[in-house]
C-alpha cells in the first residue's frame, strides 16, 4: 500500500490585487467625503510606491504593480465637482484596473481592463 503526495500550489495575486484596488476606490470615495466636510480640496498623489490622499493615511502599493497617473494630483473641491479630472491605473500580472475621476460631480469609477 503506497501514498503518494501531490504538490497544491495556490496563488493568491489575482485577489490581492482585487483588495488593494478595491482599498484605493474606498479610501478615495472617504477622501472626497472628508475633503466635502471640511471645506477644502480632496486631493490624491502618486508617489513612489504609494498613493497619498489628502485626509487619510497613504494606500501602499506592493511590489510587482504598476500605478500610472495621467496628472500630477487627481480629486475634487468641497461642493463635489471634480477640479482636478484624471485617472489612475493599476497594471497586476493579467489584471488591468482603471480608477476614474471624471469631469462634473465627483463620481468616482472603477473599470477592469482587457
Amino acid at each position: 500500500m503506497g501514498t503518494t503526495f501531490s504538490s497544491l500550489s495556490v496563488t493568491f495575486h489575482h485577489f490581492y490585487s482585487k483588495l488593494r484596488v478595491l482599498q484605493v476606490v474606498i479610501s478615495a470615495r472617504y477622501n472626497i467625503l472628508m475633503g466635502h466636510m471640511m471645506g477644502d480640496d480632496s486631493t490624491v498623489h502618486h508617489i513612489d510606491n504609494r498613493l497619498d490622499f489628502s485626509y487619510i493615511p497613504a494606500v501602499s502599493i506592493p511590489k510587482g504593480m504598476d500605478v500610472y497617473m495621467n496628472r500630477f494630483q487627481l480629486g475634487s473641491k468641497p461642493h463635489l465637482n471634480t477640479s482636478y479630472a484624471g485617472s489612475i491605473w493599476f497594471l497586476f500580472h493579467n489584471q488591468h484596473y482603471k480608477l476614474t475621476f471624471p469631469v462634473g460631480l465627483a463620481v468616482i469609477g472603477l473599470y477592469q481592463l482587457h
